[in-house]
This record gives C-alpha cells, structure tokens and sequence, in this order.
C-alpha cells in the first residue's frame, strides 16, 4: 500500500501569513493521487493544529510493513529554543505545544511507523529567517544545523526546504513555494526531465538531484541575494529505494465506478478491440448494490452447509443476520442472476461501459495474476495477501484492504465463489445487442440446444474458493456441471464481480499510455460448433 497525509495551513493571521500554502497542498494531493504516484491520500488543509494532529498520528499507525508513507508539511516553520514547531491558523507563540505540530512528535510517530518506507517532506517558511537555535526571527544570517532540530536518522528519509530551514518562502513570481511547485512538477508535467535514473520513475534521490537542479537554475536569473532559495536537500538513510513515483514496471491502480456502485480496477490488458479497457469489480457484487438492480423486488434465497451436507431449506439473504450486511457480498447467486446484475448496469451506464459480463476465466485469472500462465496451487494462494476461508459466513467488503491483491482487488481468493463464463458467452454482451439483453431475459448459460434438440451443458465455472472451504485442500476452479446441488445453485458461499469494457477516453492519459504496453489476452480458444440458443 502506498499512502500519504499532506498537511498545509497558511498559518496565524498575522502580517507574516502565508498565500499559497493551502494551494500548495491541494497541488500536492493531486500529484500524489494520480496514478502516475498511485498513494492513497489523507489531507489536513486549513485546519487546525488538533485536527492536523490527528489525521496524521492516524495515517501514520495504519501503515503496515512493506508500505510507503509519505507526510508533507507546507506552512510556517519556527525554531523556539531549539525545536521545531509547524504552525497553523490557531498557533499561539506562548503556548507552542498546545497550538502548533511539534517537530519531535513528527520524529517520534515516523519512527515507530511500520511502513518500510517512510519520507517526511517539510516546505516550511517562518517568514523570513530562521536564524539561530535559540532565536525566533532575529533577522540574524546564522545558520542551524539540522543535526542540531534532532533531524537525524536512519529509519527515514527527509526531503527539506533548506538545511535548517530559512529563507523556504513562496514567491509571488512563480505562484507558489519553491519547493511545493517543483515538486509537483517532477510527478507530473515534467516527470521525463526529472528522472533523473532513466527508469521510468521518480526516486527520492531523482526528487532530490532535480530540486537541487531548479534551485540552481532559478538562483541563476536572481540579480539580488534576497530573491533567490535556498538549495532543497535530503537527511536521513532510508532502507533501499523509496518512489514517489510508482516504481517502474508497477501497474497503475485506477477505479472506474459503475451504477451500482462498485469500483471497476482497470486491468493490465492490451484494449479490447484496441478502443476499450477490461475492467473488473474491486470486490465481489454486495448486498447493498445487488439492492439496487432488484429495485424493491426480495432478495436472493440461500442454502447452508452444516458440515455436512447443503440444507434443504433456504433463507432470505437481505434480512439475514449473518449475511444480509449491506457491505458483504451477496450470496446465493445464480448465473442468472449475475446476469441480471450486469443487464442492469449496461442499461444505465448511459455509455460509461460497452460491455458488462460475468468475467471469463483469462479475464478473472489476468485480475488475480497480472497475465495467464499455468501456476502450482500455492502460487494462487500467494497472490491474495489474506483470505477468508474455513468460516461460518462472509466477511464485510468495507475496509478490507488487507485482503487486496497487488492490483488492489478484493478477495478474488475465498470469501465467495465467483462465475466465469467462456469468451463466446462473454462476446454476447458486446454494445448490448446480444439477444441474451433482449427482454423477458431468459437464461442461456446453462444449457443450450444443438443440432439434435438434445439440452447440453455450456461450460461456466467458480473460481477462487469460498468462505466455508479449507483452501489448501481445494482446487480453486469448478465446472458447472459437477456443483454440488445441480446447475442453479444458490450456496450460501456463491457470489459473483462483474467484468466490463470502458472507452479508453475515458480514462486518464497515463492509464492509456500503460494500457497500450500491456499484455494481449491470449488468442481465442477454438470452441465446438453450437446449434442455435434456446429460447
């Protein structure tokens, strides 16, 4: 997980108060959402030192190990008695600890992170200059060592304004801070120039030598000593590399949100037909956005497991304590019935979406793996981080991103299973005009009539185990046919996701450009001849 807090504040009213902090921020957030950066974003923009406090001792507890965290500071910053203090619009000088965000709890709660990856970005300005360890704007040119603040270490990295800080103004010349602009610059316009490793990504080295590169430049043009900034620097040892950027070779996470409400993670596959993007539902489809498509029809019906045998008796999914949380998944679900889902949502995506599907079995395992390959069974179980199995019920959707594979899909390994159909089923929802979207629908996976009139099984499957399963002991693909229970099981531990095809004009141009590198689905599969569809 990558994740960032951006705290800016202008600071107190005062003839000292800031312009372009706050806008600086905003800047920053954009920058490091993107999916050129591709961090999960918290800010503290205009608010207050408790509240600035808060979110970022939060953001700073929920890393886990082998995440990035990035926390940037624009604002004032002042040395008083030796201390750094960052100040907001409620800072009192005489009550300092009370008021402001102490350099030392920053230290503190950065140091005891778990994220593998930590940098703390500081654009602070005091208003002038900073000028001795003791002073508080003096007006003295002594510099302060950043030894001397307590900014040293080797659990993190620090990109900083200056060496000890002053003179890190904004410039009503260039609209901004110096830092904050350039930095956002590096993450976006002018990434190319600042790759300064020629991978493909930004490092906190490349962010390092690029600042040092602008500041100099800039210093060039500057006739008088007062206008020019100080030189951006790094402290700090960090483990490794640590990017701003994705790394390189990493796929960028983007959502496309559909009518029911469930993020669609756009996939590392080359476009369909090179015009659209393969989408697939972060999650499975829950009981809140099933909700909407049966638009106050009831609900879906489900039988238990014992531990022994499936009951005979069903239950009502919706009103069910273990199961009808708006949040988890729903259950129960029939091929027809996730068919129904994805008719509902094409018919209201007003174009959002050419082609709304159960995914076939390249497009579920490319979700899962990145690409389609034979793998052992342990190398399915790998790829989800954690899984729920050998359960009672299904577990909440919400805040589940734990569960999230690296693509930031959820639970494709247990929880439910989920239906696949094949490539010539899924084509049949191309553009909508497949008879399979003409009403009354009627359902056509399960069975179809060949030359003889004979009914015959079409192959579908589940994939990925359920709730109720061992899922070392398991295999993780079932065909149709051999369910237990006959075709049209409604198992308490059936669910399904949606896959679909969006316009690549609507995506974003880094998510184009990706796309345009990845990986074509594998050539169609040659399939028997079928005779025409039942009615």
């Amino acid at each position: 997980m990558r994740r960032a807090i951006v705290i800016g504040s202008n600071g107190p009213s005062d003839p000292h108060q800031l312009k372009y902090a706050e806008k600086d921020a905003c800047r920053v957030v954009k920058s490091l959402a993107s999916p050129v950066c591709d961090f999960r974003v918290e800010n503290s923009i205009g608010e207050t030192a408790d509240l600035a406090r808060t979110k970022f001792l939060h953001a700073s507890a929920a890393c886990s190990e082998g995440d990035t965290f990035v926390a940037y500071f624009v604002g004032h910053g002042i040395i008083n008695q030796g201390d750094l203090f960052l100040l907001f619009s409620n800072s009192d000088n005489d009550v300092l600890m009370l008021t402001s965000l102490w350099g030392q709890e920053v230290l503190t709660a950065l140091g005891r992170c778990k994220a593998s990856n930590r940098l703390l970005v500081l654009d602070c300005c005091n208003a002038g200059q900073i000028t001795s360890k003791s002073g508080i704007r003096s007006g003295s040119s002594a510099r302060v060592l950043m030894k001397d603040l307590g900014f040293v270490s080797d659990l993190f990295e620090m990109i900083l304004a200056s060496d000890a800080l002053e003179f890190a103004r904004e410039l009503d010349s260039i609209g901004g801070g110096f830092l904050s602009l350039n930095f956002v610059d590096a993450l976006s316009s002018r990434r190319s120039e600042a790759d300064k490793g020629g991978d493909g990504a930004i490092s906190v080295q490349d962010m390092e030598d690029w600042l040092k590169e602008r500041a100099i430049a800039f210093n060039k043009t500057q006739d008088s000593h007062d206008d020019r900034v100080p030189i951006p620097r790094r402290v700090g040892v960090g483990h490794g590399t640590t990017f701003l950027s994705r790394p390189a070779g990493q796929w960028p996470y983007h959502e496309v949100v559909l009518p029911d409400g469930i993020p669609g993670v756009v996939l590392p596959i080359f476009p369909f037909q090179e015009t659209h993007g393969y989408l697939i539902g972060k999650c499975p489809v829950t009981n809140e956005a099933l909700k909407q498509s049966h638009e106050g029809w009831p609900g879906p019906k489900a039988t238990r497991f014992n531990g022994k045998q499936w009951e005979q008796w069903t239950f009502d999914v919706f009103g069910d304590p273990e199961f009808g949380d708006p949040k988890k998944p729903a259950v129960g679900m029939t091929l027809r019935d996730a068919c129904n889902h994805c008719q509902w949502i094409a018919e209201r995506s007003r174009g959002l979406v050419s082609i709304v599907a159960p995914p076939t079995l390249e497009i579920w395992e490319t979700a899962l793996f990145g690409n389609i390959r034979p793998r052992r069974r342990q190398e399915w179980l790998q790829a989800q981080p954690e899984a729920h199995s050998k359960a009672t019920y299904t577990v909440s959707c919400e805040n589940a991103d734990r569960r999230a594979n690296r693509f930031g899909i959820i639970d494709l390994i247990g929880n439910v299973w989920e239906w696949c159909v094949t490539e010539d089923d899924w084509r049949w929802f191309t553009y909508g005009t497949g008879p399979l979207l003409k009403k009354p629908w009627v359902p056509r996976f399960a069975y179809v009539v060949d030359v003889q009139d004979a009914y015959r099984p079409v192959p579908c499957w589940l994939r990925g185990g359920g709730f109720y399963d061992d899922l070392e002991e398991i295999d993780l693909t079932i065909k149709l046919h051999k369910m237990p229970g006959g075709e049209d099981p409604q198992h308490a531990d059936v669910g399904f996701r949606w896959s679909a095809t969006v316009p690549l004009s609507q995506l974003p141009a880094e998510i184009q450009e990706a796309l345009q590198r990845a990986e074509p689905l594998p050539p169609r599969r040659p399939t028997s001849v079928r005779g025409p569809r039942s009615i």
